[in-house]
């Protein structure tokens, strides 16, 4: 989620996600000093998965989960979205909770209501959970912050809480209003570094290392 989105319960995020070598880009960042590379952080993120035994959620194209991450719990509605060039497009919609809660258990909110709307609460099961260490930079274009690019080691593990697989990933993702400058970024960041694009979203690669076979995927 992008700085500025945080205040919005539903917003459109724009970002670029790419494979290949997170160690030549930690090197590559070092090197590229403060004129384009601000503050840097780090954070734990647990997010925990929900879908219907005929997935209904994904046929609805979206998925939902509820994410751990900096002592906030946040419930997220997230569209499959489509594709502007490089970069992937999606719809968010989120709800604060006060716990880690199943949806069945999520007080009334925005997120409550438009799961509602698509498949029966109770329906839902957890179906795998992804735990990621981010190591996040803010990117600096024209002298202001104009994306956050994160490296990201996800762990992928079953609901029972086997670990079923490992992935790294590197996003890139738009602030609000900067969406050209990202995507300048995302191109720059992509050729000094040799990264190739995603061959699909986090949700896809979990999916496919625990196991599971959903529809087609829009």
């Amino acid at each position: 989620m992008a700085e500025g989105a945080a205040e919005q319960p539903e917003f459109t995020e724009r970002e670029w996600q790419f494979e290949g070598d997170a160690a030549r880009v930690r090197r590559w960042l070092a090197d590229a000093g403060g004129h384009l590379v601000g503050t840097a952080s780090e954070e734990e993120i647990v997010d925990t998965y929900f879908e219907t035994p005929n997935w209904g959620l994904t046929r609805s194209g979206f998925t939902c989960r509820v994410r751990a991450s900096c002592g906030r719990i946040v419930a997220t509605l997230k569209s499959f979205g489509r594709r502007e060039g490089d970069a992937l497009v999606r719809r968010e919609l989120e709800q604060p909770l006060p716990e880690p809660l199943p949806p069945w258990e999520w007080p009334p909110g925005p997120a409550r209501s438009a799961l509602a709307a698509s498949v029966p609460l109770h329906a839902l099961r957890p179906i795998f959970v992804l735990r990621t260490r981010r190591l996040s930079y803010r990117l600096i274009g024209g002298g202001t912050p104009v994306a956050i690019l994160s490296l990201d080691r996800c762990a992928v593990e079953a609901p029972d809480g086997g670990l079923r697989g490992s992935f790294e990933r590197v996003e890139l993702e738009a602030l609000p209003g900067a969406e050209e400058a990202a995507a300048e970024l995302a191109r720059l960041v992509a050729e000094e570094c040799g990264l190739w694009p995603a061959s699909g979203s986090k949700f896809v690669s979990a999916v496919q290392l625990v196991g599971l076979e959903p529809p087609a995927l829009g």
